[in-house]
């Protein structure tokens, strides 16, 4: 099952758009991946250990795709984030 990380400020309206895009994709697929949602303003700490995990630049918003070997199959942010490239990403 693919690990999907969504990092997003709760002070940024791209973020807001961008929590969206991810909400709308959850509605159908939630039960089909690891999902963690993650506010970089109230969890910096977990933001950073995700980061440097899976050695990523930090962006806001961002999704991080990770595969059953840990490997990240795909990043992305701000405006990239959206339902249609969720679903084409994760080929559900």
């Amino acid at each position: 099952m693919l690990k999907v990380y969504f990092k997003h400020s709760s002070r940024c309206p791209i973020s807001l758009n961008a929590k969206r895009q991810v909400r709308a994709f959850l509605g159908n697929n939630r039960d089909k991946i690891k999902f963690e949602e993650i506010d970089v303003i109230n969890n910096k700490t977990r933001s950073e250990e995700v980061q440097k995990l899976y050695d990523i630049e930090h962006e806001s918003p961002q999704i991080i795709v990770i595969d059953t070997d840990n490997n990240v199959v795909w990043s992305g942010s701000h405006y990239d984030i959206t339902e249609q490239k969720l679903v084409e990403i994760i080929n559900i």
